[in-house]
């Protein structure tokens, strides 16, 4: 808060709005302050301090066994860390989405329709059951606008259909 640099990175309090918003950060110091333990997906993967990305000049990208290190993050036990689920593989948005993931450090799966189509319910279940994400980004949808008048069933299947029914099977799971 020292600089205007036309960028916000928010603490404790989100202070954008006019009421200031609670962040984990809160969540998480209200219950380590009460002595409550705390687990949240993000702390399975390194903290900036021990990424690479840190230094001045990019690392070299690198590969394990052809699966992307984001995608085999292994958190301090050993373990697969949770991971995000973003659909939309084939978008610009999609894999906007997946490189933040990769500059936070933050393990993903980037599905395309092919893996998972949001519109069909045995298709979201099947991937939920896969890859147990803790969080969805959806990022699937019909984005050619002048198209959207010629291809109106499939629009609203993309648009409307899809993100109903990636709702409805993640509040049936608790994501």
């Amino acid at each position: 808060m020292t600089a205007n640099n036309g960028s916000y990175e928010p603490g404790i309090f989100d202070v954008r709005a006019l009421a200031p918003r609670p962040t984990a950060l809160a969540r998480m110091l209200q219950a380590v302050t009460s002595g409550e333990a705390y687990d949240h997906p993000v702390l399975d993967s390194p903290g900036w301090w021990h990424r690479l990305d840190r230094l001045c000049y990019p690392p070299v990208p690198r590969r394990i066994d052809n699966v992307p290190t984001s995608v085999r993050r292994l958190n301090r036990q050993g373990h697969s860390s949770r991971a995000l689920l973003i659909s939309g593989a084939n978008g610009t948005l999609g894999r906007a989405f997946a490189r933040v993931c990769e500059k936070r450090g933050l393990a993903y799966y980037l599905l395309s329709r092919q893996e998972m189509d949001i519109a069909d319910p045995a298709s979201v279940s099947s991937a939920l059951d896969r890859y147990e994400p803790w969080g969805i980004v959806n990022a699937a949808g019909f984005v050619r606008v002048d198209d959207a008048e010629r291809e109106v069933d499939r629009c609203m299947r993309e648009n409307t259909t899809g993100p109903e029914n990636l709702a409805l099977r993640c509040a049936e799971k608790g994501i």
